[in-house]
């Protein structure tokens, strides 16, 4: 019985590993209640690999989880934003006509995490355990369209963040140009 594999420490001879399932060929064993690794070094490397992309597609999973909650608070802003053009002659970064948040603020907080966004999703692309030619038949085309998609979400948040009095407009026709990406 103490010779079984999960058995616990034993101060004599180190217990056996004993066969515990088998998979396309490979034998995998039991100690201790834990799965332990093979010898094959190139397998260990993958495996390593494969643990790290999922830590790292786990935070990319948490990012997009918040970017979806940024999305809804904006939506609920601009649920609360005064329906007609407020009379107040004062600036975008003041609050006026009962806005809960002021215009460049709302607009800050729209164009950074619309640029955070596409970021992961270029970590996402960087990052999956697949080679990019088999997730799209023309990955030049996939990194084209990926570095435009950086490039026309940041340049908008920082012309927002200059002035949005002045370049309102002009962000968001640039932002409207990457959806045609999507």
């Amino acid at each position: 019985m103490a010779d079984e594999p999960g058995a616990g420490w034993t101060t004599g001879e180190a217990t056996p590993l004993q066969p515990h399932s088998a998979v396309r060929g490979l034998t995998t064993f039991s100690r201790d209640g834990r799965l332990n690794t093979s010898s094959n070094i190139i397998l260990l490397y993958r495996m390593n690999e494969l643990k790290d992309l999922a830590f790292v597609n786990f935070i990319l999973a948490l990012l997009t989880l918040a970017y979806t909650g940024t999305a809804i608070i904006l939506l609920v802003l601009n649920a609360l934003m005064p329906s007609k053009e407020c009379p107040d002659p004062d600036s975008a970064y003041v609050i006026r006509c009962d806005a809960p948040v002021t215009e460049h603020a709302y607009h800050l907080m729209e164009f950074w995490a619309t640029f955070a966004y596409a970021c992961v999703e270029a970590f996402a692309l960087v990052y999956t355990p697949r080679a990019i030619s088999s997730i799209s038949g023309r990955p030049t085309l996939l990194k084209y369209v990926l570095f435009f998609t950086v490039v026309a979400t940041f340049v908008p948040a920082v012309l927002i963040t200059v002035s949005v009095e002045t370049f309102e407009v002009p962000a968001h026709q640039i932002e409207y140009t990457n959806e045609l990406t999507m």
